[in-house]
């Protein structure tokens, strides 16, 4: 009697662990779709330097404006966050620069560091 009590008692357990996975399994799949609609709203997003581009061929006036917003914008993202590459910035923009015929403006050539930013855009003497 003691082996068959100790057979149920497994089998039990067995049954328990089986019959739990596919609740966890659920939840897993579900939040899998939720990181799915991320990629695809992510690789849908058009790309950041597309409108600017769109700008550049349309002979847009302010186009130099926005250029240099858009570089402003992303080189504050990295000073606030602390995380980034002010050189891979530069780097990006300076073929939209050249396109439209201009020259990347010597503030965001001149910034490599944090210190840099703050220096040029965020001391307020």
């Amino acid at each position: 009697m003691g082996t068959i009590a100790a057979i149920g008692g497994f089998f039990s357990a067995v049954m328990l662990v089986i019959s739990i996975l596919p609740i966890i399994l659920f939840f897993k799949v579900w939040r899998m779709t939720n990181d799915v609609r991320k990629i695809e709203r992510h690789l849908l997003a058009p790309a950041p330097g597309n409108d600017l581009l769109k700008e550049i061929h349309k002979k847009n006036p302010q186009v130099e404006s926005m250029l240099f917003d858009a570089v402003h914008a992303e080189m504050r993202r990295v000073y606030l966050t602390r995380s980034g590459d002010y050189g891979r910035i530069v780097a990006k923009y300076r073929p939209l620069y050249a396109k439209a015929g201009l020259e990347m403006p010597d503030v965001f050539e001149s910034i490599r560091t944090g210190e840099e930013w703050h220096d040029a855009f965020e001391r307020s003497e």
